[in-house]
């Protein structure tokens, strides 16, 4: 059993990715993939870290290989390793054979993330996926300092404290629905002037209309590293098929239109 090398960094993955579900596995069963798999095992950590006992692992945590019973790490530069871990086949596969928590979550238990195995990539394989996680990373700060900056804009110009859950969601809405939930967490009985308005609709054009630019971007993204995931797993089309067509809930990224 091949151990990651040792690492002194949390390696935060991009948001929606679904994190630290972390360990997945393909449809097919351990005695297929053995021959082109290496198995993921638990390694030393160099620095101390103060870390959450035993915690409960569900959508958007950090995805990181072992200190306790359910808390990881993983190198920062391991990108191959960030895109099986967050793959929808190992959503699949861990909703099924990992044990449950509370609310949709997956308790990753060492047992099975010890045992779990990475397919080995081609080198074609390797070299893309490492530019796609890089350019998700990059996306993926990008939007989340657009959306923390669009926050405070909108506390201070129009003292909104506590934006609700479609404002933290920026990138699905359009120009109207924004305008709408910046009304709502102000009260609806609240009028805009046409300053005020004109202002919100100016912020979205220049601010939240790029960012939805680079999340539609991201998706393809997203889904392109799939493909090279099921492609590592030897996945045949119709066995993608049948994982979308029994899916769990919270998938990491929605069907994609060409299964």
């Amino acid at each position: 059993m091949q151990s990651l090398p040792q690492t002194e960094t949390v390696a935060t993955l991009p948001a929606g990715w679904d994190s630290a579900h972390a360990i997945r596995l393909g449809i097919k069963p351990f005695a297929e993939l053995g021959a082109n798999s290496e198995a993921l095992s638990g390694s030393q950590v160099d620095s101390p870290c103060s870390l959450p006992s035993d915690p409960r692992i569900g959508p958007g945590n950090v995805a990181i290989v072992s200190t306790n019973n359910t808390v990881y790490f993983m190198p920062r530069w391991n990108y191959w390793s960030l895109a099986v871990l967050n793959s929808p086949i190992a959503w699949w596969f861990s909703w099924r054979k990992a044990q449950h928590g509370k609310d949709d979550a997956i308790r990753l238990f060492t047992a099975f993330v010890e045992t779990f195995p990475i397919p080995k990539p081609t080198e074609e394989q390797l070299f893309e996926s490492e530019t796609v996680v890089r350019s998700l990373i990059s996306a993926s700060k990008e939007q989340l300092t657009t959306s923390a900056d669009v926050i405070d804009w909108l506390r201070v110009q129009h003292g909104i404290e506590e934006p609700n859950t479609k404002l933290r969601e920026l990138t699905s809405l359009d120009s109207d629905s924004f305008v709408f939930e910046v009304q709502k967490s102000k009260g609806l009985s609240s009028r805009f002037t046409a300053a005020a308005l004109r202002s919100l609709r100016d912020e979205y054009t220049h601010t939240i209309e790029p960012a939805r630019l680079l999340a539609a971007e991201a998706q393809q993204l997203e889904n392109r590293l799939h493909d090279l995931v099921n492609e590592a797993y030897g996945m045949t089309p119709e066995e993608v098929r049948v994982m979308w067509d029994t899916a769990p809930p919270r998938m990491p990224i929605p069907r994609p239109a060409s299964v």
